[in-house]
């Protein structure tokens, strides 16, 4: 018996010890690149130290913009010197980071900033690094509309990538605050910054982004802005099917934002005046698809241009004709209450109507709705014994 107890605890250990190390594999934020950082302005000099690595970087207004000096030491030897000139950037603060992307590289990465000013615009961000035959260099790190740089070690090799979004879809199919554009995969390899979205290592980053998306209860699935977003993402993922199918009955069809067509031979800067329109959004969603490439022409060919192309089967069976289906994480309107018809009278499918926020087709797990107006009937829900679960299948989810 004490044997058989002592096997126990060894295979209870074994795995605990298995889960633990899978987790710590799959951290996708470990430890940050970032060994250290220095805001700078004009005039001024600041040095930033990593390990054996000494980094002096000296700041300096011109008539164009401004300049920066570099100057790199490395356990006492001098091992590089470097000027860069911004001639049309604003002489803003800027940042000033060592960072280490990569663990093939002899020395980190000194990353460097400047801003040019403008809505939502835009920062331009310079790298200057090691080069495999240890010549040092500077190239262009991304020209974004974001101030910061995000990394994440997405295959828990000490290697990291550059989380950013598609900056094709801002403004295009809504204002820029209501666009949700899709997420963009970078990789700085070989002296370049490389778009790696698309392969297949980073297929599970994207489902989480999709389903982290999906989960969100502020989104506006009405938004022509999200939906565009959403649907490049899932496109990404092969289920363009789906995404076009869910989007037809949604999108705003009075949407004054979209891609633009010259009705006439002649390019969009060449247009004569009134020959210029907005495109309905399937339309010119797919044609952006295309432009961008998350699908081929092939692709999107086969893809539902409206409602009638929806297959039947694809309407949940058990929704009324007629009343438009709840959509993932679709906002449940205000539940209204008549005063001889208090919260505790309601039946069981009422309460989970409104204590559960609604999924479709299963595509995440069906969570309790916490927010204001709804969390009276979550404790009702809860006083009752009800679980996700049975609640789940008295709404027929």
């Amino acid at each position: 018996m004490v044997q058989v107890f002592k096997l126990i605890l060894i295979c209870v250990s074994f795995f605990a010890f298995t889960d633990l190390s899978y987790a710590e594999n799959n951290t996708l934020k470990s430890a940050s690149p970032i060994l250290a950082e220095a805001k700078i302005s004009s005039g001024e000099t600041v040095t930033l130290k990593s390990d054996d690595l000494e980094v002096i970087a000296i700041k300096t207004a011109t008539k164009e913009g401004w300049k920066i000096n570099f100057s790199g030491t490395s356990k006492g030897k001098r091992i590089f010197s470097f000027n860069y000139a911004f001639k049309n950037a604003v002489d803003y603060e800027s940042t000033v980071k060592i960072v280490k992307l990569s663990q093939d590289s002899a020395y980190p990465q000194i990353l460097f900033d400047a801003y040019t000013g403008g809505a939502h615009c835009c920062t331009m961000t310079e790298i200057l690094f090691a080069s495999k035959s240890g010549n040092w260099q500077i190239t262009d790190f991304g020209y974004r509309d974001q101030e910061l740089l995000t990394f994440e070690d997405i295959t828990g090799t000490g290697n990291y990538v550059v989380i950013g979004v598609d900056e094709s879809f801002n403004y295009t199919f809504d204002c820029y605050a209501c666009s949700r554009p899709p997420i963009k995969i970078e990789e700085f390899k070989n002296g370049q910054l490389k778009d790696v979205t698309r392969e297949p290592r980073f297929r599970e980053r994207l489902k989480m982004e999709l389903q982290t998306i999906e989960a969100d209860p502020s989104n506006d699935w009405n938004s022509n802005g999200f939906l565009a977003g959403w649907t490049a993402l899932k496109s990404l993922l092969g289920e363009q099917n789906d995404a076009f199918r869910r989007l037809l009955p949604l999108y705003d069809k009075t949407s004054d934002f979209g891609v633009m067509e010259c009705t006439v031979a002649a390019s969009i800067a060449n247009c004569p005046a009134g020959k210029l329109k907005h495109l309905p959004l399937p339309e010119g969603l797919k044609k952006h698809l295309v432009l961008q490439n998350y699908l081929t022409s092939n692709q999107v060919a086969g893809l539902p241009r409206t409602d009638k192309d929806v297959p039947k089967k694809d309407i949940p069976e058990d929704q009324p004709p007629g009343q438009k289906p709840f959509y993932l994480n679709e906002i449940t309107p205000e539940p209204t209450m008549s005063p001889d018809g208090p919260i505790g009278s309601l039946t069981k499918r009422e309460i989970c109507q409104y204590a559960v926020i609604n999924t479709l087709f299963g595509t995440v797990p069906a969570q309790w709705d916490n927010r204001p107006a709804y969390r009276d009937y979550l404790n009702e829900a809860k006083t009752r014994g009800y679980s996700i679960e049975n609640c789940s299948q008295a709404l027929g989810q």
